[in-house]
């Protein structure tokens, strides 16, 4: 009988959280709270301990293994023990909404592959997106496998470019998930050009379309779903947005606009209680150089001497900028908006940013 009790009492106790997560109303609450009031006083006492650490140390992958454990066994100290081990082991993940759906751009490499990897072991819906199927595919695996409820991503081949794409993208992403809860504008890349080159204004507009204009209009198109979630956006610019690199004006300047977008649309969605920030990667070791015919000799050459340089001794990783946008998309980050976080490594705080220092590293 005891142990009968004890099963209805985890099994309730998981309910209430789903139910506060949710957002049950205190009607609703109340009433399972009185439930357990009419258990004995060592059942009530065991479930409020286990409801302590849940709260606290929320994790969608820990919850379910609770969930698991405390249906098959009984074992109220079940969920202690996952909590425990949560904590010392990975420490608490940043909360994010129940199975929220994750658009990212740009995430079959780099950054937005390590982001969609993050989110997925978070427990998130997430929507893989790239131009290249392979790549694409690839990503959608390393997603799955790490998803505490083997929820497979959603593969899509776009390119970012053509408002078409882009359109099919979030159509797609709406009818399979029925919402959108995160925009992560992380797409991009640059061409190196000086304004007196001959094809400047045509690598000038291809930049300015990859980088600026395929940001405005997918978050044009995506307020409408954002503003039913409460979501939020989180679009990637560069320290290039910050300071001046000779020859790479395009990109300074896309990534310039690209802050000041997110400022104004922080601004204007507010009021639809949609979030809008921007990350400022510095270096970061992803394919960003070899896209752009640069040899992979010298990519790992300009990392490695840019490291040197760097106050904390290295470049940065792709994994170092996507816990910093989950940070972004949760909860823990509720009242921060149009704000510029600079995962830079110290790059601009060092004055790492020495043109002829940079020639040498190239």
């Amino acid at each position: 009988m005891e142990l009968t009790i004890m099963k209805f009492s985890i099994n309730l106790l998981i309910t209430i959280n789903g139910c506060i997560l949710i957002g049950f109303n205190d009607a609703t609450l109340d009433l399972h709270l009185k439930t357990i009031q009419h258990l004995s006083p060592s059942v009530e006492g065991a479930i409020f301990v286990v409801q302590g650490a849940f709260y606290a140390m929320f994790n969608p992958y820990w919850a379910s293994l609770v969930d698991q454990v405390a249906s098959k066994h009984s074992l109220c100290i079940a969920g202690c023990v996952f909590s425990m081990l949560n904590y010392i082991i990975a420490g608490p993940l940043p909360f994010i909404p129940i199975n929220p759906v994750v658009l990212i751009t740009g995430s079959s490499s780099g950054i937005g592959a390590a982001t969609a990897v993050q989110f997925s072991r978070a427990g998130a819906n997430v929507v893989v997106t790239g131009r290249r199927a392979d790549r694409v595919s690839e990503v959608a695996k390393e997603c799955l496998k790490v998803s505490p409820k083997q929820s497979k991503a959603l593969e899509v081949v776009a390119d970012v470019t053509k408002p078409e794409d882009l359109r099919r993208l979030v159509d797609t992403t709406v009818k399979h998930f029925g919402k959108l809860d995160v925009l992560v504008n992380n797409a991009g890349g640059s061409i190196t050009a000086k304004v007196d080159d001959k094809d400047f204004y045509e690598n000038f507009s291809k930049v300015i379309q990859l980088n600026l204009n395929s940001v405005v209009y997918l978050t044009h198109i995506c307020v409408e779903h954002l503003e039913k979630t409460k979501g939020n956006i989180i679009n990637i610019s560069s320290v290039a947005g910050l300071r001046s690199f000779a020859g790479w004006s395009p990109y300074c300047m896309a990534k310039s606009a690209l802050d000041m977008f997110t400022k104004c649309m922080a601004a204007e969605l507010g009021p639809k209680r949609i979030r809008v920030n921007v990350i400022n990667p510095g270096p970061v070791r992803t394919e960003f150089l070899l896209a752009m015919g640069i040899p992979t000799s010298e990519s790992d050459k300009f990392f490695e001497g840019f490291g040197k340089m760097m106050p904390l001794g290295r470049a940065g990783f792709a994994k170092d900028i996507a816990d910093s946008i989950l940070y972004l998309a949760s909860d823990h980050a509720a009242f921060i908006t149009g704000t510029n976080l600079v995962s830079d490594g110290g790059q601009i705080a060092g004055n790492v940013l020495n043109a002829e220092a940079l020639k040498d590293l190239m």
